[in-house]
């Protein structure tokens, strides 16, 4: 299945619960050493800091 592009975001229409899932599945594929990037990437194209705040809520602390 194909994953929606984290641009997607940038669209206001995307309830927060599903750019929650897009960014959700692009870490589950990228793996934990991409959490920062992508958290900063969907912060950032989302202009939303509560995503991340959901994020690392639901995830936990990405390993080092």
């Amino acid at each position: 299945m194909d994953v929606q592009p984290l641009h997607e975001c940038d669209r206001k229409w995307l309830p927060l619960e599903q750019q929650i899932t897009i960014a959700g599945r692009m870490m589950s594929r990228l793996g934990d050493t991409c959490y920062q990037v992508i958290a900063a990437s969907v912060d950032e194209m989302c202009s939303s800091g509560r995503i991340v705040k959901y994020l690392k809520a639901m995830l936990g602390s990405p390993k080092a």
